[in-house]
């Protein structure tokens, strides 16, 4: 092996081991913002916030290596490919973490516990979310292009869970218009677990990118 070729593998090492931080602390910020809204917990919520910060350090690191790996290495095709698919799932990981801020953000607004019901149904939303979070992951892993694209499938079902719920939350408003202030805040955070679910369909496609060299419109 050369040693061009050894360095290229150890940088590669240290690039996965910034993005398995990356997941993890997106997908527990995910968790932990619909837990704030779950609990009421403002705490859990502003721990959301705070930790926005150290995962825009991540990002940063993550494209400062990839950068600094094309510009000194010159890597071939393939590799080029796996940086610059790096440089893009970080991105839009950040854009997960975004949503997730935001979510906590809105459960500071909130006066009072909402309803169990509504509670429930952005549960089952945020879980599918975090489902596809893990398994992009893995498809990542394995460079498996089938799973990246069942993936993208499953946004299908965070679509629906978001028109049912918000058809259900504007009968709400329309019945009771005295929970127009939560409800709509309810809507804030129903869109923002459907934009994670666009997102992490945008890494699903940038990993179909990463193993076949092509670029489908999978969301």
């Amino acid at each position: 092996m050369s040693p061009n070729r050894r360095i290229l593998e150890s940088e590669e090492c240290v690039l996965e081991s910034i993005l398995d931080d990356m997941y993890r602390l997106a997908g527990i910020l995910l968790d932990e913002s619909v837990k704030s809204l779950r609990e009421s917990d403002v705490r859990v919520a502003q721990h959301v916030i705070d930790q926005a910060d150290q995962f825009n350090m991540l990002q940063h690191n993550m494209e400062r290596q990839c950068v600094q790996t094309i510009a000194l290495q010159q890597p071939v095709a393939s590799d080029l490919r796996r940086l610059i698919a790096d440089i893009f799932i970080a991105m839009e990981l950040r854009h997960v973490v975004d949503h997730a801020t935001a979510i906590a953000g809105i459960v500071l607004k909130f006066e009072q516990q909402p309803d169990e019901r509504f509670v429930t149904l952005i549960s089952n939303m945020a879980a599918d979310c975090g489902a596809m979070l893990i398994l992009s992951r893995q498809a990542y892993d394995e460079a498996d292009e089938q799973l990246a694209r069942s993936v993208a499938v499953m946004d299908d079902e965070v679509d629906m869970r978001e028109k049912e719920f918000n058809e259900i939350v504007f009968q709400e408003m329309r019945t009771n218009p005295g929970s127009n202030m939560s409800c709509t805040y309810l809507l804030w955070v129903s869109h923002n677990l459907e934009r994670i679910g666009d997102r992490i369909s945008n890494i699903a496609e940038r990993i179909v990118y990463l193993v076949s060299n092509e670029t489908p419109e999978l969301n």
